[in-house]
């Protein structure tokens, strides 16, 4: 009988969000997204949130940007490993086809994700929503608490739901590899005692791989370079299948960015989430704010949504 590796799925996703949390430094009660004047308005007239399919982002080397990190994790721990072939397979894997392997993997599933910020008030967040020389966006205030109580509560299947701050820090980034690694090799180290068959050995071989894999597609969304930590970006992460098909709280749909046809899926939320709105700087601060009002009483949210207005001063 094959025992399989048997490292209990859930204590291991504990470890991993564990391992993404600790980069938290300090209790977070709100986030904000950052989005244009027509961006908030679909946001507020359909009650949803847009996630992105990560394939297509704006950054493009943002989605291969870990091979960094692990690369080097991967070269110093090779003679340090119990298990020489766990760390030589994944770096055999990194060297011919680490591109190849993430395209052809999402062929199966995909990641989507929503973007905010923990800074309130920021002028680098700003400067993405620019047009015609004027500041003009929005950043909706969420709370940290209620979103991931919505998210929790969504009714589909086969969903897994990830969220936590993006860590810009590459000594950070290579300590979470380093982490997962060592952890997957001393549970191998401990089941190899036990097996004594080649065949049962290539199997619990197979299986760690597949862990560190799975794992580092997720760090993956969540490291980014040190060159945007003013974003202090904090991420919801959905991982789908690829063909997920609508339903009251999940609803696929395609749209142009930048020329491009990239697939999102809205979110359905309660209104519970919404802290806040605040204004960028240089809009029309008094008839931005008449017009919040009154859009807000005519689609019916009960709940004091507080407006403010940018405390950054554009000349």
């Amino acid at each position: 009988m094959i025992m399989g590796l048997n490292f209990n799925r859930e204590v291991l996703l504990l470890k991993i969000r564990q391992l993404i949390y600790r980069n938290q430094k300090e209790n977070i009660d709100n986030t904000y997204h950052y989005t244009s004047p027509e961006g908030m308005l679909s946001i507020l007239q359909n009650r949803t949130l847009r996630f992105t399919d990560c394939q297509f982002f704006n950054d493009k080397l943002e989605y291969i940007y870990i091979k960094k990190p692990l690369c080097k994790v991967v070269n110093e721990l090779a003679p340090k490993m119990r298990n020489q072939h766990l760390v030589e397979s994944v770096d055999l894997w990194l060297k011919d086809d680490y591109e190849v392997y993430v395209k052809e993997r999402h062929l199966k599933e995909r990641y989507y994700v929503f973007c905010t910020s923990t800074d309130n008030d920021s002028l680098n967040m700003w400067n993405y929503y620019i047009k015609n020389g004027k500041y003009q966006g929005y950043n909706i205030g969420i709370s940290l608490r209620n979103i991931i109580e919505n998210l929790e509560s969504l009714e589909y299947d086969d969903y897994e739901m990830w969220y936590g701050p993006v860590v810009y820090n590459i000594c950070e980034q290579e300590e979470m590899i380093f982490e997962l690694i060592r952890m997957l090799d001393e549970k191998l180290w401990e089941i190899k005692q036990e097996v004594n068959f080649d065949d049962y050995w290539n199997i619990y071989l197979q299986e760690a791989q597949e862990e560190i894999i799975n794992t580092i597609e997720l760090y993956r969304l969540f490291f980014k370079d040190s060159a945007f930590r003013n974003e202090k970006e904090y991420r919801f992460v959905l991982k789908l299948p690829m063909d997920i098909e609508e339903t009251l709280d999940f609803v696929p749909g395609y749209q142009i960015k930048e020329g491009i046809i990239s697939p999102y899926i809205d979110i359905k939320f309660c209104e519970e989430i919404l802290e806040n709105i605040t204004l960028s700087p240089m809009i029309e601060k008094e008839i931005a704010m008449k017009g919040l009002e009154l859009f807000m009483y005519k689609a019916k949210y009960s709940r004091n949504i507080k407006f403010n207005v940018s405390d950054i001063l554009i000349r």
